[in-house]
């Protein structure tokens, strides 16, 4: 069984079509897991 606290996300973030104005929400909304 894994124990929660080991668990890891990865998130891939295309840069060339990311745009700097939602960076800010698009992370708040990745620290939520």
């Amino acid at each position: 069984m894994s124990d929660i606290e080991n668990e890891k996300l990865a998130i891939l973030i295309d840069a060339d079509n990311a745009q700097a104005a939602v960076c800010g929400e698009l992370f708040a909304e990745i620290a939520k897991y």
